[in-house]
């Protein structure tokens, strides 16, 4: 975690992508758990590929309304995609990825509903299965490279999928209240609020457990059974493993190999003629292959800044935007970086810039936000402080927006949001809010 002085408050961003940050959830109520190593497979629903008897079986082991499965996967979705860098936009690869899951998908049924695919801006590989999407990592696709081997990983998340791998992780640990860190308010939470809050259960359970092996070896014999009936090499799933497992060579163990473990499940028997192609990736990768030395070093910059060499960080984020132009999310490191020495000016224009390349993306309007208030302009924080917490509702988002609030003479607004941040379990932040309050209360 990385400090920052506002007045007397000492606030700590949440750190770059390479880690999950610990996001003490402030209008949501579970906090994602943080871990040294990295975790999230959020692997799951057999609502769309089973067609309508499977559907018909899904809300009965789930009782989720049709409405509720959509609340549910879109909370997910957008809870991955934040934890790790938010969206990867890249128009021509994503229309590839969703071509080959229609290929699978209509080799097992001609009827089954779409999955479409995102992709997450993180470099470690990931990929993770939600209600009507599959989203895989920058990383992951980088480091796979073609149509076989990202079929294989596509393949095994639609495994899940059609087993309804998520159903059973709902019906054996149901929605738990006792992990609620901060009330919405007295009022009773909206049907959403209370989708949300179960997406959060869900991941949250995820990071902690993940699959049990029966789960995984199904999901495996389901994805080798669509890629042979798809017209693939069953033994794509060795390879691409094999590739997975040896971009994290050398290091901690994260992200792919980490949430789908071997667990005895390859087969010395396994052999595949396929051969990654000498002539290098399709096309449809130019793109993505292009931006990757570019984030590479903002990988270097992200640990440069773990470890506290913020200064030696920032020309490394800036060499990372010369060689990935316009990628937001290096805009967004570099940005923090400056705001971080107290270059106001620089921070406000590289955050600016990121947010106008894409804004959605929780942290850059955080930090956008932060500038602004350490600027003087309250009203244009406020803004940028709402949209991220949108994105991802933060205790630090709320309590700079409590702030602004304050500082506006908005004291009601101000001390109910305070409330919610000393509801929570930010010890250092819960004791600053009480006193915000004391001292808002008596300026009355």
């Amino acid at each position: 975690m990385l400090p920052v002085q506002v007045g007397n408050c000492s606030l700590q961003f949440p750190e770059p992508s390479t880690s999950i940050p610990v996001f003490r959830i402030a209008f949501m109520p579970t906090s994602l758990r943080h871990h040294s190593t990295l975790l999230v497979l959020v692997v799951c629903a057999a609502l769309l590929l089973g067609g309508c008897g499977a559907m018909q079986r899904h809300f009965e082991t789930t009782n989720l309304t049709t409405t509720e499965i959509t609340q549910f996967s879109g909370a997910s979705s957008r809870l991955i995609e934040q934890v790790f860098g938010g969206s990867y936009r890249d128009e021509a690869l994503e229309q590839r990825l969703d071509q080959l899951v229609v290929n699978l998908q209509s080799a097992i049924d001609g009827n089954a509903e779409p999955v479409r695919v995102r992709i997450v801006n993180d470099s470690i590989p990931r990929s993770y299965a939600v209600p009507g999407q599959i989203l895989l990592s920058r990383g992951l696709v980088a480091t796979l490279k073609q149509d076989g081997l990202l079929a294989a990983v596509l393949a095994h998340e639609l495994g899940h999928l059609r087993a309804g791998h998520w159903q059973r992780s709902l019906r054996d640990k149901p929605f738990a209240p006792v992990l609620l860190a901060t009330n919405f308010s007295e009022a009773k939470p909206s049907p959403t609020d209370v989708m949300q809050r179960r997406a959060e259960d869900y991941v949250s359970f995820l990071l902690e457990d993940g699959f049990p092996r029966e789960d995984e070896k199904e999901a495996e014999a389901l994805g080798r059974d669509m890629l042979a009936r798809s017209g693939y090499d069953p033994g794509l799933v060795v390879l691409s493993r094999n590739l997975l497992e040896g971009a994290m060579a050398g290091r901690e163990i994260l992200g792919w190999p980490r949430t789908h473990p071997d667990r005895g499940l390859r087969s010395g028997r396994d052999r595949t003629g396929f051969q990654v192609s000498p002539e290098g990736a399709p096309t449809y990768m130019t793109d993505l292959l292009s931006m990757q030395a570019g984030y590479r070093l903002l990988d270097k910059a992200h640990l440069l800044e773990r470890a506290g060499n913020v200064v030696e960080a920032i020309p490394v984020y800036m060499d990372a935007a010369t060689l990935a132009p316009e990628q937001s999310l290096i805009l967004t490191g570099l940005g923090m970086a400056y705001l971080q020495v107290g270059e106001l000016t620089a921070a406000h224009l590289n955050l600016r810039r990121a947010i106008l390349n894409d804004g959605g993306y929780y942290r850059s309007r955080f930090g956008y936000g932060f500038v602004l208030d350490r600027m003087g302009r309250s009203d244009e924080a406020i803004v940028q402080l709402q949209r991220s917490i949108e994105l991802l509702p933060t205790v630090k988002a709320v309590f700079l927006l409590a702030r602004c609030h304050a500082r506006r003479g908005d004291i009601d607004q101000a001390v109910n949001l305070f409330r919610r941040v000393a509801a929570g379990k930010d010890t250092d932040l819960a004791k600053q809010a009480h006193q915000a309050i004391r001292e808002l209360n008596k300026d009355e």
